[in-house]
């Protein structure tokens, strides 16, 4: 039977009550029959997607998370329109727990305001079985942040787990670790007095398991505890040992070899003793940086013939792009890129790489059309320095299509084929739609210049072309803020920068205030920051804009972060007020799920947008930010 979606009498049943219990009462944006089901059951679910980002969609789809003992297993859910709302159903195992839904139509994504749509499984007497709250809280801190678009909540997951713990004790042990981790960072002392005292308890248990041991390990370690960590680490070897903890302390002990040819005899035993190891990439990948850094290419690819008939197409393409960032034996640099794409190609017509459980079969086929796209783009950036710009056009058109616009890089490559390959009118023509699109960059202006003065022969009317372009791109991406514009209360805080001055967020009402959370160990936040240096200069004499970088996260004592940063930014020489989170509460209180993370907020302490992540377009990032400060004015 099709467990994807199952259309039966069962949805007929379903519907009837659905729309029925609609005539009583104003229907629910989210609702299901049974009303309090169990593992095992089929569960009907009804979604109405009026007041959302869905609510004109002419196609919507469900993916369910199914969540169990383990990692959740995502499951896509075709659902049936019934006048105005959408339904399916869904046949769960007796392990399963509960179930998180999201619901999408193409890049949108609705969630519940990103508490998503949630069905706790019970036992026979309507309450929630073992381990439902408790997973629920595991999403909140983890698999759901990134999988099922869920806001990371750890005083609502805290709250969870307390809940599963009272009234199955016997839960707790299952989920001790994720639990630990979470009441030592909301209660600090309280928190780490009630660890210690569970992992007492813990380690009188006769019946210890591989987990546990693990559990007791890390703790010991973080506790500083050597003597019980020697303890723990020497039992974990001896029940287990082929397992994870086995595989990364020898992993680690390969990276600290500096000798090639031992390190070269270390990754092939460790091959022999471990040949599914899920590791097998990454050394790979650490052998092959090793001869990157002293640009002994040939020497790469002589390792990668010999050895590396399991490694991935990664390995050969950052072989090819430091070849091509440094424009050295180019010929090489092509066979590896076309020895990439090759391998993603066959990965795609003949699977090998197994599914991760939380992404449907749509989303994991997504996932390698990407990776194609990024390889394709690599092989087409070799081909242009080739001169082989007619190969290059195909392939970066392949490439721009399959990332979506999504990778700036490849968006300028494509724009630079264009340009090289003949034909300006086509050129101008496709350049245009990207940069009207929002997508464009200070490059690609240039190369649809470039392709303009061909095409017409003079720059005769060139300067109002591209303000005409501009005009488009600007009221495109206008319209795109306004969807994202938010009006939340931005959480106050008083903290120190590199000076030793207290600078707090209530002394800066009255001002647009742009916050930047960042880590020096964080490659995306250091790769934006001349975007961000940029920007700063571009508003340094402005009175109504200040920028705060607050450093959070990093992985050292307290005493060492204010030295750490200060050594950074006077290395970089960036012009940045740096704020010290040394605690971590102030990125808790905005709620960072991940850096770098940008908040800017109103004059009113309001905060008006987020933005999560780094693109790798410094253009597009100092853009963004002037259209979002001067929407707030």
């Amino acid at each position: 039977m099709n467990k994807k979606v199952i259309v039966s009498s069962a949805l007929v049943v379903g519907l009837i009550i659905l729309n029925s219990c609609a005539k009583k009462q104003p229907p629910a944006k989210f609702s299901y029959l049974p009303e309090r089901p169990i593992p095992g059951d089929t569960i009907t679910v009804r979604f109405d997607p009026a007041g959302t980002g869905l609510a004109n969609a002419e196609s919507i789809e469900a993916v369910a998370y199914i969540y169990a003992k383990g990692q959740p297993k995502a499951e896509s859910l075709t659902l049936q329109k019934i006048e105005n709302h959408w339904t399916g159903t869904l046949e769960i195992k007796r392990e399963a727990r509960g179930i998180v839904f999201k619901y999408l139509s193409g890049r949108t994504v609705e969630s519940n305001q990103r508490k998503g749509y949630v069905i706790l499984l019970n036992d026979q007497n309507g309450t929630p079985v073992a381990g439902a709250q408790a997973g629920l809280a595991e999403a909140l801190g983890g698999w759901g942040t990134n999988s099922a678009d869920l806001e990371r909540d750890p005083v609502r997951a805290l709250e969870l787990f307390d809940k599963d713990f009272a009234a199955h004790p016997e839960a707790k042990r299952e989920f001790l670790a994720s639990y630990l981790g979470l009441i030592t960072r909301l209660k600090k002392e309280e928190g780490e007095a009630i660890a210690r005292q569970e992992l007492e308890a813990l380690a009188k248990s006769p019946d210890l398991t591989v987990k546990d041991l693990n559990t007791l390990y890390s703790w010991s370690v973080r506790f500083k505890n050597g003597e019980n960590a020697s303890k723990y680490a020497a039992l974990i070897k001896e029940r287990d040992p082929e397992g994870e903890f086995v595989q990364a302390e020898r992993f680690q002990g390969l990276t600290k070899t500096e000798d090639v040819q031992k390190r070269t005899e270390l990754v092939q035993k460790f091959k022999k003793d471990f040949p599914k190891s899920v590791l097998i990439p990454q050394l790979h990948y650490f052998m092959l940086s090793g001869f990157i850094k002293k640009g002994e290419y040939q020497k790469a690819k002589a390792y990668l013939d010999q050895y590396g008939n399991d490694a991935n197409w990664t390995s050969y393409s950052v072989l090819a792009v430091d070849m091509i960032k440094n424009n050295k034996e180019l010929e090489l640099a092509e066979a590896m890129a076309a020895k990439a794409v090759d391998m993603v190609r066959r990965e795609l017509s003949t699977p090998t790489i197994k599914k991760p459980s939380t992404l449907t079969d749509k989303e994991w086929k997504a996932s390698i059309d990407r990776s194609l796209g990024y390889v394709l783009s690599t092989q087409g950036a070799v081909l242009l320095k080739l001169g082989k710009n007619g190969e290059a056009l195909k392939t970066l058109q392949e490439s721009a299509r399959l990332t979506r616009g999504g990778d700036p890089e490849t968006n300028e490559r494509y724009a630079e084929a264009l340009a090289k390959a003949g034909d300006p009118a086509k050129a101008t023509s496709e350049i245009e739609r990207f940069i009207a699109a929002g997508l464009g960059t200070a490059r690609m202006k240039d190369w649809l210049k470039e392709a303009y003065k061909k095409s017409k022969g003079s720059e005769e009317g060139l300067a109002e072309y591209m303000a005409k372009i501009d005009q488009a791109a600007e009221g495109r991406a206008g319209g795109a803020l306004k969807k994202q514009m938010l009006d939340l209360p931005a959480p106050d805080f008083t903290l120190q920068d590199l000076d030793g001055k207290d600078v707090s967020l209530a002394g800066l009402k009255g001002k647009i205030v742009i916050i930047d959370f960042w880590a020096t160990w964080c490659g995306p936040c250091l790769n934006s920051f001349p975007g961000m240096k940029r920007a700063v200069e571009k508003y340094a004499q402005d009175a109504e804009v200040r920028f705060l970088f607050i450093n959070a996260w990093e992985r050292m004592e307290n005493k060492a972060k204010k030295k750490n940063a200060a050594d950074f930014i006077a290395r970089n020489k960036y012009p940045f007020h740096v704020l010290l989170d040394l605690d971590n509460k102030v990125i808790e209180a905005f709620k960072v799920e991940g850096i770098p993370t940008k908040f800017i907020i109103d004059k009113n302490g309001k905060i008006r947008f987020q933005s999560i992540g780094f693109d790798g377009s410094l253009d597009k990032l100092v853009e963004e930010l002037r259209a979002m400060i001067e929407s707030v004015r």
